[in-house]
């Protein structure tokens, strides 16, 4: 039900890589969504393309080093852009970098451990990758995943792996891809391989570990016994050269091969002689290929060869042992033959690639327990102490009961079945004033229809007597911007610093606040300064979505400029662009808005919605009863009888009030009863000296009454029914 990103180093030749493809079409066969992302290139990574066919999005970061911060920031921009929901890594640069990225952007990351720790001196370059690694799998990994238990416990041992991260998930393979191939003929002609001639086949990497070397110092003896027996090397990689090199008779080098199963048809016995070996994915595809098999007991391979049911086990690194018992198989056509159908069946009991992603299924489902998009299904429940219910408590192995449901396919509880659905977190800085009357009505609006919702704001919050069908955290520790008292005095420069530095404090504890609830959605108020695309970016960095309520299009114009002009400088203006920029989706109140800020911003249309302000009728919820039309006539001065013209709201520059007294001027003639009243919080912009002055030039002092306060909540009604007209000269 998430977005799974299937993060690796490279899709060149191997056995990590070869696995992308087939679950890629497990996965897409149960509903799931997958992107997959490469660090870089390698061999010209011969898997993309088949990744591509399959319909599959591939990403490669054409990382160069593990320092590459242009593609690190490159897999953060698509871990956003994409919405992925889970990371799952694969190797160790891919795993450093996806734990990292994760934590990061707050996403759920797994991690795939395909080999067992190096041994590397902890100073080497192998040593310090590997330390890097297991720091930030422990620290930043949700879940980490060890192909095999012998894998799992040389971590925990060696690697310094927390073991209670550790599950064991074997990997699986298209059992059907090799099993009722009718190639045999065919590919035996195109080989040169003569009818009737036993064909002994290993496909590996050529690499250092894969004990390529000791099946050469064998074959020599196999010839002994079985002259006209053929060997066949499928694969490339960096030993290529010195092995193909040594003069060693009756060998095939193939190469890199893309038919591995009717190269497997085409044989009669498969030999893996490694020196080390995790899980070697390619022995389960010989075991599907209905081929009896020869390895070593070494690693995981014990887990998958069933010695001597499936296959032979020899020690590792001796070709004398490995010849007896490939010369042994070779004479003995019906004990081969037991041997392949045994193995035939193993494989397609524990191997295919449905019960992987089953398995699979139960470590995502405990390592992203919330689904980031709308689905009706949801991850299983834990155990107490938040075990999986089917992992083994003893060796981590996840166990797969084909009594159970899909642990996939549980209902969410109706989360995303209500009305809107999602958790919303709404922000809004100020706890007093219109900003928060409009994020309140809003929280309780989209409650009341369904959808899972959280206020955030400042301790002074004012509407703690209305009802809150939603979460209220009043956790941002801010100056009161609007106080119930006269305008604030002192040193404006150093009260501006203060309260800059109060204000970034506090984005920093709501981003760590927001990190660790993770809701769907944050939704913020006006944006009130260029420098808030910092903690924008923080919060994008962080892998939150978000959204915008712009209530004014060119937010708090610079004070000392012409009012109402909104003169910015270009600085500001860029970064503005820049911060909108951030946002999902941005909501203006009217049409006139929306073509304003597109104009604006040059943010795409798309992105920007207007949607009609609330009616405001919580303040009819809020009447004080103390406070009535009477009251504050009483408190003005005023006589019942007169009419009154009411100007509302925070005094701004830009709001007009100079025009306004010039108006009532004109009109106090013909008026005589009619009284001017303007009342509400002077902002640092606005000269009330001034316009005092202004009124007593004008020779109407002594029908102006000013009321330079914050008006609380309880308040507003009355101060509406005061009105015979309420006039708002907008700039």
């Amino acid at each position: 039900t998430i977005r799974l990103l299937w993060l690796i180093d490279s899709l060149t030749a191997g056995g990590a890589e070869s696995l992308v493809a087939p679950f890629a079409r497990a996965f897409a066969a149960r509903g799931g969504d997958l992107r997959v992302c490469c660090l870089k290139s390698i061999g010209g990574n011969p898997f993309e393309a088949e990744l591509r066919a399959l319909g599959v999005p591939v990403t490669n970061l054409g990382a160069r080093n593990l320092r590459d911060l242009g593609a690190f920031r490159r897999l953060l921009r698509l871990l956003r852009e994409e919405r992925i929901g889970l990371v799952h890594a694969h190797l160790a640069y891919a795993s450093i970098w996806g734990a990292l990225a994760c934590r990061l952007t707050g996403i759920p990351c797994v991690a795939t451990l395909h080999v067992p720790p190096s041994g590397a001196p902890p100073r080497s370059r192998e040593g310090i990758r590997e330390s890097l690694m297991v720091r930030a799998l422990n620290r930043w990994a949700a879940q980490v995943i060890a192909v095999s238990s012998s894998a799992r416990e040389a971590w925990i041992a060696r690697g310094g792996l927390d073991p209670s991260k550790i599950a064991v998930v074997g990997n699986g393979i298209e059992v059907d891809a090799f099993a009722g191939q009718n190639s045999r003929e065919e590919v035996r002609r195109e080989l040169g391989i003569e009818p009737g001639t036993p064909l002994v086949t290993t496909v590996s990497v050529l690499r250092e570990g894969k004990g390529l070397e000791v099946l050469l110092d064998a074959i020599p003896e196999v010839l002994e016994s079985h002259p006209n027996a053929q060997f066949l090397v499928v694969g490339d990689g960096p030993l290529r050269d010195a092995l193909s090199s040594r003069p060693t008779a009756r060998v095939i080098w193939a190469g890199f091969r893309r038919d591995v199963p009717a190269l497997l048809a085409a044989s009669d016995l498969f030999v893996l002689p490694s020196l080390a070996d995790a899980y070697p994915t390619v022995l389960m595809e010989a075991m599907a290929a209905g081929l009896p098999v020869i390895s070593t007991r070494t690693g995981g391979i014990p887990e998958i060869v069933e010695h001597p049911r499936t296959g032979r086990l020899v020690p590792p690194g001796d070709s004398k042992v490995l010849a007896r018992a490939i010369s042994a198989l070779l004479g003995s056509p019906e004990e081969r033959k037991a041997l392949g159908r045994a193995a035939q069946e193993q494989a397609e009991a524990r191997f295919s690639t449905k019960a992987w992603v089953e398995r699979l299924a139960v470590v995502y489902a405990e390592a992203a327990p919330h689904p980031l998009t709308p689905s009706p299904i949801a991850p299983p429940s834990t155990g107490r102490g938040g075990t999986i219910p089917n992992r083994d408590s003893r060796t981590g192995s996840i166990v797969q009961d084909a009594s159970q449901a899909s642990p996939l396919s549980r209902s969410v509880g109706g989360r995303w079945e209500r009305g809107l659905g999602g958790e919303v977190t709404i922000v809004e800085f100020a706890g007093r004033g219109g900003m928060i009357h409009y994020a309140y009505q809003l929280a309780r609006a989209m409650a009341e229809a369904g959808a899972d919702v959280t206020l955030i704001t400042d301790r002074h919050y004012e509407l703690d007597a209305l009802p809150h069908p939603f979460r209220l955290r009043k956790i941002l520790r801010l100056w009161d911007p609007k106080p119930a008292g006269e305008a604030g005095s002192g040193p404006r420069r150093l009260r501006r610093l203060g309260r800059a530095f109060l204000y970034y404090r506090e984005w920093l504890r709501l981003a760590l606040h927001l990190h660790r609830e993770r809701p769907d959605l944050v939704q913020l108020g006006d944006i009130r300064f260029p420098g808030d695309l910092v903690p924008l970016l923080l919060l994008r960095l962080l892998g939150l979505r978000l959204a915008d309520v712009c209530h004014n299009v060119f937010p708090y114009a610079t004070a000392g400029q012409a009012a109402g002009l909104f003169r910015r400088s270009a600085l500001d203006r860029f970064l503005y662009r820049r911060i909108y920029r951030r946002f999902e989706r941005v909501f203006v109140h009217f049409e006139d808005n929306r073509r304003g800020f597109l104009a604006a911003y040059g943010i795409p249309s798309e992105r920007v919605t207007a949607i009609p302000h609330g009616n405001e009728a919580i303040f009819e919820e809020l009447r004080d009863p103390a406070v009535d039309e009477h009251a504050l006539r009483t408190s003005l001065g005023l006589d019942s009888d007169e009419p009154i013209v009411l100007l509302f709201g925070t005094l701004s520059r830009y709001k007009g009030a100079d025009l306004l007294l010039s108006a009532f001027a004109r009109i106090a003639p013909r008026l005589p009863q009619a009284r001017l009243v303007l009342a509400g919080f002077p902002s640092a912009d606005f000269d009330l000296p001034a316009h005092q002055t202004l009124a007593r030039e004008l020779g109407i002092e002594d029908r102006v009454r000013w009321a330079p306060r914050y008006v609380e909540s309880g308040e507003v009604a009355a101060w509406m029914a005061l009105a015979s007209v309420a006039v708002f000269p907008y700039r």
